[in-house]
């Protein structure tokens, strides 16, 4: 051990570097300087041992050089077995050497820095496969390289001419051979003048203050403008030059352009024709003289740092723009952000009074020494109001007075039917409020805000969406705003029948061979009054294996599932659910498979929302973030009863957990948003109905594991109802689809669920499809049959129209299960191709 550090002579550590990550040894010192507390043990200043725990932390190393040595005297592989994690070296050379030649560099060394190169003229040549990246800081004037680590992909090089006061030439490097598979050459005060082609692996490639020599950079940029892979200029000047030819590398997607305060640039340096067309990322940094950024159109990232910098009319020009960076801007105030934004940084402007409402895009926002102000203008579905960063209730804070033109208030239920807001009534969540086309949904507490952007008068109407409304006070409101009166506040208060009303509703995950499977049961009480003695029931699937059921207390009779004497609390809801092991048989895939259920209660007054079926198909490899629709094609006397039931299914396919999902529905087409109602969910979430109909589900801090880690647990899924419009047509369709957004990644589009507005023939009447329906009147099961060998699709519906179950039926035979449907009339329907036949069932 003593033989080794008298090679090594002695060691200190730096006071800058997190201790015990980084050793430095000095040769031209024998003294120990601060040693990593007892990682090293002291006899009379030198070293006597090494903790080997210790030394197995340490990360990087410096040698600090007096000589021009061999550098193969310090034995680093006998080293390195005391440093198993050492990634970083550093030689630092304290005095005159002309050549540096290091070989054979272990593999585990990944980065290389040589420093302090004092020679006017130096001669380099590295060997090591290991590196990938490295720097070189010299004083010379001329750096030859005759040969770089033929992995490299990163090289920096600095020339510290400036900083000794001895020169302002530029350092001249002779690049004999181009590292073949460079991505990254970055360089201060340099120029690489030999050797001009530059790889064709080569990304991103700048040069600071290096304007003197315009000529040879357009020579450069004009040699190698059509480098596939070349998106990135960086360019820095601190001289008064304005020849530089932009045009010659006009398919460049990045460029940066600096220059320091005291300079100007002449005035054809920059213009709206200068800029390349295909930029994405561009950084402007106090560049101080007058220009402009315009048109623009594949431009996603602008980094501005610019006292003077006009950006009244530069957003809208922008149409791709997603990530704005200002700095230093002087302005009192900023334009309207571009629709599409997702990112905004604001830092260092002591002018600024107002900050612009975000769009419903924006997904994270940074302020710093905003002027006097301190508040956000607006929530988006992923930036809410802190401590820090409260809402603004003063209106001359916004940029915009419009956007903060709202009609806000509280939606309540008049518990005790006195048709006035008391103590005893409470709050309606979920409640759409209309103005004028512009739509707003109740939260949890009660309250709505309607943004209304132009200042007029409003005729607002709220849309309970029950079955049992008696009443809604006021039934019909004004709300006026104008930049002088930017609020307006309206309560509603919704008088309900007094009468019992429970709803059931499921949903299924994808149904695959040998996999897991679910079906998630929601039974809501859509009353006041308390649902008592409600009884539940879930078909058994037989065919599954490892049947988990919840909740417990629970007993199976026969083929069904039952939880007796449940009760549902005002406006509550109740879940239940199924999971289970679907066989592996291959055969199966392509079959239907169908989920029934039922809630049962002596006092409902309407049967019809007391039960539901879904059916499904089996299925191999599938999309896992898709949604679905319970109706594929609707009659139009149906479509003015019906309900759509929608349910958007997500999975956590990455590699590391979703903290947040956003699932953004914008009901548009022939849906009519007014009558939005959500029926359930897999996790806790909060939503929002804005604009002209845009529904956003935010599901915060849902830590969705990732399927390779937890494939069971890394689904999701929200479900909706939403009526189609009226007076829809044959030939019509209604088409929806979502975004799904993972914490901060781009959104997974869905796929579109559609559903068709097809012409039947007349009830009770019967086309090509000889149709026999036996028994009939039934109790209990009722046996179909058919004479066509085509797949076909059989509905049941009850005389209003309201579909109860639809089968999807590949044979020519199935039987239904009716004994839980309450008695009376009811349709039966199957569509075949362009055959359809109707008929009565009669359920007593």
């Amino acid at each position: 051990m003593k033989q080794l550090f008298t090679i090594l002579f002695s060691l200190f550590v730096s006071n800058y570097i997190i201790a015990q990550n980084w050793v430095k040894y000095d040769v031209s010192n024998q003294n120990i300087i601060s040693p990593i507390g007892n990682c090293y043990k002291l006899s009379n200043g030198l070293i006597d041992s090494i903790d080997l725990d210790c030394a197995s932390t340490i990360q990087a190393m410096e040698f600090a050089l007096i000589k021009n040595p061999s550098l193969q005297e310090f034995e680093m592989q006998e080293i390195l077995q005391y440093y198993p994690n050492l990634k970083t070296i550093t030689f630092k050379f304290n005095s005159n050497i002309d050549s540096i030649s290091i070989e054979e560099l272990p593999e585990q060394i990944k980065y290389l820095n040589i420093s302090n190169i004092l020679n006017k003229s130096a001669f380099i040549s590295i060997n090591g496969n290991g590196i990938d990246s490295m720097s070189i800081s010299t004083n010379s004037r001329d750096l030859y390289t005759y040969q770089l680590p033929e992995n490299l992909k990163s090289i920096f090089i600095n020339n510290a001419y400036f900083s000794t006061g001895m020169s302002s030439d530029t350092l001249n490097v002779n690049m004999t051979e181009w590292p073949k598979n460079l991505v990254t050459f970055l360089s201060e005060r340099t120029l690489a003048y030999c050797n001009e082609t530059l790889p064709a692996s080569l990304q991103n490639f700048g040069t600071r203050y290096t304007l003197e020599n315009y000529v040879f950079i357009n020579q450069l940029l004009n040699k190698n403008k059509n480098l596939p892979n070349f998106n990135l200029l960086t360019l820095y000047s601190n001289n008064d030059y304005d020849e530089f030819d932009l045009s010659l590398i006009n398919h460049i997607k990045r460029l940066s352009i600096a220059i320091p305060e005291n300079h100007i640039l002449g005035d054809g340096f920059l213009g709206v024709t200068d800029f390349p067309k295909n930029l994405e990322y561009l950084k402007i940094d106090k560049i101080n003289t007058d220009f402009e950024i315009s048109n623009l159109m594949s431009l996603k990232t602008l980094h501005v740092n610019q006292p003077f910098f006009k950006i009244e009319n530069l957003l809208s020009t922008l149409p791709t723009l997603d990530t704005l960076r200002l700095s230093n801007i002087s302005s009192a105030s900023l334009p309207p952000l571009p629709t599409q934004l997702k990112h905004l940084q604001l830092s260092q402007m002591p002018n600024l009074s107002c900050i612009p409402s975000f769009p419903n895009t924006m997904r994270s926002f940074e302020g710093d020494q905003l002027g006097n102000v301190q508040c956000i203008p607006n929530e988006t579905p992923w930036i809410k109001s802190t401590e820090e960063w409260p809402l603004c209730t003063d209106a001359n804070k916004v940029c915009n007075p419009l956007d903060q033109m709202m009609v806000s208030g509280t939606v309540y239920i008049d518990v005790n039917n006195n048709n006035v807001i008391d103590p005893e009534d409470i709050i309606a969540r979920d409640i759409v409020v209309e103005a004028n086309g512009v739509y707003s949904s109740t939260f949890k507490d009660g309250q709505y805000h309607l943004i209304l952007h132009e200042p007029g008068t409003y005729n607002l109407e709220l849309h309970a969406n029950y079955d049992n409304v008696l009443s809604i006070t006021p039934a019909n409101a004004q709300a006026i705003v104008n930049t002088n009166q930017p609020n307006d506040t309206i309560d509603f208060l919704i008088q309900l029948k007094n009468e019992v009303d429970v709803e059931i509703i499921g949903t299924n995950s994808v149904a695959r061979p040998g996999m897991n499977t679910q079906l998630s049961v929601f039974v809501k009480n859509r009353n006041v009054l308390p649902a008592l003695n409600s009884t539940v029931k879930i078909l058994y699937p037989s065919s599954w294996t490892g049947i988990n059921i919840l909740p417990s207390g629970y007993s199976i009779s026969n083929d069904t599932i039952i939880w007796s004497n449940i009760s549902i609390s005002s406006f509550g809801s109740e879940n239940f659910g199924l999971s289970g092991t679907l066989p592996p048989t291959a055969t199966i895939l392509g079959d239907e498979y169908q989920y029934e259920m039922w809630v049962e209660n002596e006092e409902d007054v309407t049967p019809e929302n007391n039960y539901y079926s879904i059916t499904d198909t089996i299925i191999g490899s599938y999309d896992p973030n898709d949604k679905i629709v319970n109706y594929s094609s609707l009659s139009p006397d149906l479509s003015n009863t019906a309900e759509l039931i929608y349910t958007i299914r997500f999975q956590n396919t990455g590699t590391d957990t979703a903290f947040k999902v956003v699932v953004i529905d914008t009901i548009v087409g022939n849906l009519d948003p007014t009558s939005i109602r959500i029926i359930g969910s897999s996790h806790d979430f909060e939503w929002d109905f804005t604009g002209q109909g845009i529904a956003t589900f935010v599901f915060d801090n849902i830590l969705l594991p990732d399927s390779n880690v937890n494939e069971a647990a890394s689904h999701g899924f929200v479900t909706l109802a939403v009526r189609p419009n009226q007076d829809l047509a044959a030939g019509d369709s209604i088409s929806n689809r979502a975004g799904i957004y993972f914490d901060y990644n781009e959104p997974v589009i869905t796929n579109t669920a559609s559903t068709k507005i097809t012409t039947v023939t007349s009830i009770y009447t019967r086309s090509s499809i000889p149709l026999s329906i036996y028994p009939n009147p039934a109790k209990n099961q009722v046996r179909v049959e058919w004479n066509t060998t085509e797949p076909a699709i059989l509905r049941l519906a009850d005389i209003t129209g309201k579909i109860i179950t639809t089968k999807r039926l590949s044979n020519g035979f199935t039987e239904i299960n009716v004994s839980q449907l309450p008695k009376g009339i009811y349709i039966i329907q199957l569509e075949s191709g362009q055959d359809m036949a109707v008929s009565k069932l009669i359920v007593q």
